[in-house]
């Protein structure tokens, strides 16, 4: 049989759908189609639906027919109502665990059904409102600044400067970046190319006023704004769907504020401020986080400082004011926020709310399953070493070590111009006289050909795809530190086998994996066979629809 296309796939989910919903919406519209039961719980039509969706939305790589057939897919219901209810006989629904993620399941959705009541979607915005919201976003400034590599010698500059010295001269006598010729003019800068909280100070203090030392751009910074400008007009329709974008995000942000204010003013919140001031010295000294209490809000819910480390370190990466004061503080102020209206949730009975009942049956029988092949199955697995010497005897090939790659590479200044060699060579264009003409990297002369590289010194999703992309291939534009570059995999060698040491752990991993399989498969036929399992074969035989090639 042929493997049919992800269109076919997509046209034989639908098929099935269909036929779900206007077999339900027939003569009993309101009544799923009853397909089989098990000890005497359903198994319903709406079941098999939500189970194609959840496994449609999953793939994100094509899909196979075995995926969409309607039998394996009974078979598979079937299965985990039997593991459900066979967890259930053992007591773990009633598992602290069980019950917690549960109770978080449900204060999930009560969290974002109260925020779609307060917080509609489609916050209106005017023509007015996103006026002047280009006009405060996107206000230019002209800026003069010296960047040096030392913060001594930038406090030096400042104080020099604060004495009459020429801001433009000391600019061409010390500072490393692009300006230094021009005697540190920036020309017009856009303010929302600088850090949020330096704009703040430039915005705030004095026109002309020095702002400095302080870190910009991993180097030490003086910099003076000497005049503010208005945004530039010719950029307003390319950027008026941001602007309205962040106008939205600021309205929502003050209609949460005032519900807090209103709903949960009787909320006790306390902040340990000594403990939020000692995560930033925490991390400079590399020391590790804590559970320590950083925040509370009511009786119960807790901030730790592990928790608001890891939110201040996903909102800082990229960004120039690292280890910045108010951006954690911005961070902490969102966290607490976010358990206020949990609070006022479940103060607001949403999370017993009857409409989330059924999500959490489907979520707390998920949630059973996974602990009960945990708990149940998985300790009954056991890998001897002679198990892992003969799985490596009979699959060395599987275990070597990373191997090698050679590339060439044309550079180039600007994203454009990589693109368009790309796609000259993707047209049949010469790649190694194309990298001895335009290329700017060392390699030009040598038509792009680099050394040798082992892949273990590549980023490890990139060094997949250079082990998995066909000699010859070219990969679309990266950034490369000399610029952007167009690579061709020239040549690839596989890395020496690994010895049965090397590999012993994976080869424990691998094996301790297909015992898993076999020992669910024979939990399964074990809890089969004493169970009592009636197929609706009528409705089974009605659902059997082949694709559209007849397959």
């Amino acid at each position: 049989m042929t493997k049919p296309n992800s269109i076919g796939m997509l046209t034989r989910l639908l098929a099935i759908l269909l036929f779900l919903l206007s077999y339900a919406g027939s003569s009993q519209a309101q009544d799923p189609v009853l397909i089989a039961t098990v000890n005497g719980e359903q198994i319903t039509s709406e079941m098999l639906e939500l189970e194609l969706g959840r496994i449609h939305m999953s793939h994100t790589t094509q899909v196979e027919r075995s995926n969409f057939d309607v039998e394996r897919l009974i078979t598979k219901l079937v299965n985990d109502r039997l593991l459900v209810q066979d967890a259930m006989a053992l007591g773990m629904d009633a598992e602290r665990t069980i019950v917690d993620a549960v109770r978080w399941f449900r204060e999930v959705r009560a969290y974002e059904a109260m925020m779609k009541e307060i917080q509609p979607e489609g916050i209106p915005v005017t023509d007015e409102e996103i006026s002047e919201g280009f006009e405060k976003f996107y206000r230019r400034a002209m800026i003069r600044l010296i960047c040096v590599p030392d913060s001594g010698l930038c406090a030096a500059i400042v104080d020099s400067i604060h004495q009459g010295v020429s801001m433009a001269s000391l600019s061409r006598n010390h500072a490393i970046d692009k300006y230094k010729n021009v005697g540190g003019d920036a020309g017009v800068y856009p303010l929302y190319d600088l850090p949020e909280d330096l704009v703040k100070e430039l915005e705030t203090a004095p026109l002309g006023t020095l702002v400095g030392p302080r870190f910009l751009w991993q180097a030490w910074a003086a910099i003076r704004a000497e005049a503010f400008l208005p945004a530039d007009k010719a950029i307003l329709d390319s950027v008026q769907v941001l602007v309205k974008r962040q106008l939205m995000i600021d309205k929502a942000t003050v209609i949460r504020k005032n519900f807090i204010a209103i709903e949960g003013g009787g909320i006790p919140v306390h902040v340990d401020t000594a403990a939020v001031d000692s995560i930033l010295v925490r991390m400079n000294l590399g020391l590790e986080s804590t559970d320590r209490t950083i925040a509370k809000v009511g009786a119960s819910r807790n901030l730790t400082e592990a928790d608001l480390r890891q939110k201040y370190i996903h909102r800082i990466v990229g960004r120039n004011d690292r280890y910045n004061s108010a951006v954690l503080y911005e961070t902490l102020d969102e966290q607490v926020q976010v358990m206020q209206l949990k609070e006022i949730a479940t103060l607001k009975r949403f999370v017993e709310d009857s409409r989330f009942d059924d999500d959490a049956l489907r979520f707390r029988d998920s949630m059973l399953v996974v602990n009960y092949l945990q708990s149940v199955v998985a300790p009954t697995i056991k890998v001897s070493e002679q198990e892992i010497a003969e799985f490596y005897q009979t699959n060395q090939e599987r275990f070597r070590k990373p191997g090698r790659v050679r590339v060439a590479t044309i550079t180039r200044e600007t994203l454009e111009e990589t693109q368009k060699d790309y796609e000259k060579i993707l047209a049949g264009a010469d790649f190694a006289w194309m990298a001895e003409q335009y290329s700017i990297d060392d390699f030009k002369e040598r038509g792009g050909l680099r050394d040798w590289t082992g892949m273990e010194l590549f980023p490890p999703a990139f060094a997949e795809q250079l082990d998995t992309t066909a000699v010859g291939s070219c990969l679309p534009p990266l950034v490369s530190d000399e610029g952007y570059s167009v690579m061709k995999i020239v040549d690839r060698e596989p890395g020496p086998l690994q010895t049965l040491d090397e590999a012993r752990e994976k080869i424990r991993s691998m094996v301790e994996r297909q015992k898993q399989f076999k020992a669910i498969d024979a939990t399964i036929l074990d809890l089969r066979a004493h169970a009592e399992i009636v197929m609706n074969d009528e409705a089974i035989r009605a659902m059997q629809i082949s694709g559209p090639s007849g397959e």
